[in-house]
């Protein structure tokens, strides 16, 4: 048999072999990006308000449609019963507007209005209290991430330029629980895609470490994780996970709440929407009967004293049960698009001379 030697390996086969080593290389290089952030005593860490809180603090139980007063104490009545979720996804359009310098994403003269709208059925379908589940009262996953898909489209058919020139769209991942329908709107530049698995620590961590704002969707429980009934929406904005212990009493997550309503009044002077952190957090054991392998938190302020937010049993704490993350994505100018398929093309033809 002829032996073959290297001089005699193809050009269009050391091609082939030098583009595979550089795909691995640049996916060894996406996947070390992606890991999460670990101290030496295997902690999770982040906080997006570390070099100063860019993020709403819009009550979804306001009584007027712009700011809120100065001071003093209004009785309860909301202008969109039920909306934590509008709410708190304008507090976090707030976030990406002020950290990537992007155009509002909301009516700045008249926030409330942009929250009421997002509630409305064209948009997030957000139900009155007392409706029968399903829906129930308040919004739905689905309608959530589908709502603000619809509502960027929309307002922002074209992507958004930020305010050094960059064209953006803006991408939404997420993760729901397992059961929970999701579906993708594909119209526009706004792309998404939200897995039905539990929300992990990691993938909270990791979101909020590439700098994304993030809602997080759970149902008021018991110390065990066992559904009390409703739930809440609230902006995600830092957690601190010990890895070894699965969570615990030194473990926690920080938020918006988009409610600080106090025995069925509002009171204003403080500031609105608080910035709140959990007394814990945990992940329930696989062997748990109430919502094995989900994170559990500690949580008696806010909306777990109203009420109206279906927290009826008055717990003090919640179950995570879905997480939705947003982030700006560039989009190539129309120049570079071209060039990117004129670049192609010449592979293409270089492959056919070759072969």
């Amino acid at each position: 048999m002829k032996r073959i030697t290297n001089h005699q390996v193809s050009q269009g086969r050391r091609r082939a072999r030098t583009a595979a080593i550089l795909s691995l290389a640049a996916t060894a290089m996406c996947l070390s990006f992606y890991q999460p952030r670990l101290s030496a005593d295997n902690i999770l860490f982040a906080n997006e308000t570390a070099n100063g809180n860019l993020f709403g603090h819009f009550d979804q139980n306001a009584t007027n449609t712009t700011t809120a007063p100065p001071g003093g104490t209004y009785l309860l009545g909301p202008i969109a019963p039920e909306a934590c979720v509008p709410t708190a996804t304008v507090n976090s359009f707030n976030f990406l507007m002020r950290n990537y310098g992007l155009p509002p994403l909301y009516n700045l003269g008249n926030p409330y209005g942009s929250i009421k709208s997002l509630a409305s059925a064209g948009y997030m379908n957000t139900q009155p209290p007392g409706t029968p589940f399903p829906p129930g009262p308040g919004t739905t996953f689905n309608n959530a991430y589908l709502g603000k898909e619809k509502y960027l489209q929309n307002n922002f058919p074209g992507g958004i330029t930020s305010n050094t020139g960059q064209k953006y769209a803006i991408q939404t991942v997420g993760q729901a629980a397992p059961g929970v329908g999701t579906q993708q709107n594909p119209n526009g530049p706004w792309i998404g895609g939200v897995t039905n698995q539990i929300p992990t620590a990691t993938f909270l961590q990791q979101q909020l470490q590439a700098g994304e704002d993030v809602e997080l969707f759970f149902q008021w429980t018991d110390s065990t994780g066992k559904p009390t009934g409703g739930g809440h929406c609230v902006t995600l904005t830092g957690i601190n996970y010990d890895v070894t212990t699965n969570g615990g009493a030194n473990s926690s997550i920080s938020f918006v709440d988009p409610t600080n309503s106090v025995g069925g009044s509002i009171t204003y002077g403080t500031g609105d929407a608080p910035d709140l952190t959990s007394l814990s957090l945990e992940k329930l054991a696989n062997t748990n009967p109430n919502n094995p392998g989900y994170l559990l938190f500690g949580y008696k302020g806010g909306a777990s004293l109203v009420p109206a937010d279906d927290n009826l049993a008055g717990a003090g704490y919640g179950v995570i049960a879905g997480v939705l993350a947003e982030s700006p994505v560039p989009i190539p100018e129309p120049a570079t698009v071209a060039l990117l398929a004129v670049g192609g093309l010449g592979l293409l033809m270089r492959r056919r001379k070759a072969a």
